[in-house]
């Protein structure tokens, strides 16, 4: 059905997934034959730019919905990302301030408020935010890597580093944190523990 738009925005998908960007951006263009200016379009638009190294049509296309939709989380987290990559870190924290009125809770909102705090050299709220951040995904692994490095930097000992990646291999496994738990029981002479690691991190390999 060409006049509807879904039909369209779901093609694009299953091009961009497939890594045809080329074909994904052909059929955002026949799209605005049916929505002119959607920012659903333009966000795939972005997508399929950025795949093609088309960087200058990817930024365009940015400022395109954040001038469409300026009072969103996407744009607030934007503007949040340029100033922290400019190290504006007041203006940086007003616009997580605005970022968190829309999201508050999701793991880019905590992501955004660690990024800050490690800016700004706040460690104690890095380890804070890392170890609320933790409870609420206890699968995340890039959470369970970074409250290990924090405990085993200040040789802590409740929980210690080996105690948070075990927790957190209770839940899933990962190749990166069982490398991360055999580093840490080879710190400890453990070496029966570092070898466990390391034939089940071997197992997780594909055959061949």
């Amino acid at each position: 059905q060409p006049t509807v738009l879904l039909n369209y925005l779901l093609l694009a998908d299953v091009f961009l997934h497939n890594d045809q960007a080329d074909s994904a951006l052909a059929v955002v263009r026949a799209s605005r034959t049916v929505a002119a200016d959607c920012i659903l379009s333009h966000m795939r638009s972005m997508i399929a730019y950025a795949r093609t190294e088309q960087k200058s049509a990817r930024e365009s296309t940015l400022e395109h919905i954040m001038a469409l939709n300026p009072n969103s989380a996407f744009s607030a987290g934007q503007r949040f990302s340029r100033a922290l990559e400019q190290e504006k870190l007041d203006e940086a924290e007003r616009a997580l301030i605005e970022y968190r009125t829309y999201d508050s809770t999701s793991r880019l909102s905590f992501d955004h408020r660690i990024s800050l705090a490690i800016a700004r050299k706040q460690y104690v709220d890095v380890s804070t935010l890392v170890n609320q951040a933790r409870q609420k995904y206890p699968d995340n692994t890039t959470y369970a890597i970074i409250a290990a490095n924090i405990a085993d930097g200040t040789k802590s000992k409740k929980p210690s580093a080996i105690d948070i990646l075990n927790e957190h291999i209770a839940f899933t496994a990962s190749f990166e944190v069982l490398s991360a738990l055999s580093s840490q029981y080879l710190k400890e002479s453990n070496i029966a523990k570092a070898l466990e690691c390391y034939e089940r991190k071997m197992r997780m390999l594909p055959v061949g």
